[in-house]
């Protein structure tokens, strides 16, 4: 990674929301489960909820909160749960704070969501990953 992604990423805390570049949550699903699409979006839920809860001390993540009515989320897809491994191995990698959620009984990966982030910031770690299709 950059030098110049890596002070990004440090530096977000210190930006404001702006319009064009806002602090947003990433979340990636599994699109390969041939589950009911609420069990989708409820595991979305739940991963997304984890990470703020996790992460709720962070000053991102209280300004993200304190808009909202505005929140905004980026929902991708990845093929596989070895793409989603791939995708927690990249942010373990550059320092990216996120939770995972692990499906039980099953004991499976299927969802994993960052803390609030200046999109810009953190945008280029999930650019092969399409917005998630159902």
């Amino acid at each position: 990674m950059s030098s110049t992604c890596v002070e990004k990423i440090e530096q977000s805390s210190e930006a404001q929301q702006v319009p064009d570049d806002p602090v947003v949550q990433y979340i990636a699903l599994r699109n390969d489960l041939d589950w009911p699409l609420g069990a989708i979006v409820a595991q979305g839920a739940h991963v997304s909820v984890k990470a703020i809860e996790e992460f709720r001390e962070h000053e991102d993540t209280q300004s993200y909160l304190q808009a909202v009515d505005s929140m905004h989320k980026v929902v991708v897809g990845c093929k596989d749960e070895s793409a989603l491994s791939g995708l927690k191995q990249k942010l373990d990698d550059n320092s990216v704070d996120h939770s995972c959620w692990i499906e039980q009984p099953e004991g499976i990966l299927v969802a994993l969501a960052t803390r609030p982030y200046v999109k810009s910031a953190i945008k280029k770690m999930f650019r092969k990953f399409p917005l998630l299709r159902k």
